[in-house]
């Protein structure tokens, strides 16, 4: 029923800021797929044990995922499951 949205894997820390509803930082993306993600695009938030914890939404396109600013924020919780 989500598969059709791009699923990201997150750090520990990570998925402790989303089970408070807090957003998602570069430094805690784990993986992503697709490569290319709009801004504003609704995506799956997973740990790594593949658990489903959150949909959210990204902050910005995914090619700027890959700068050196770990701290810049990257995706918003919109529904948390966790």
């Amino acid at each position: 029923m989500l598969s059709h949205l791009p699923a990201v894997i997150v750090d520990r820390e990570s998925v402790r800021r989303i089970s408070l509803g807090a957003a998602v930082k570069v430094g805690g993306i784990l993986s992503k797929t697709p490569a290319a993600i709009a801004s504003k695009s609704k995506i799956r938030l997973y740990d790594t044990d593949n658990r489903l914890l959150a949909i959210g939404e990204a902050c910005l396109d995914f090619n700027d995922t890959d700068s050196n600013e770990p701290f810049r924020i990257a995706f918003k919780p919109q529904r948390v499951l966790v």
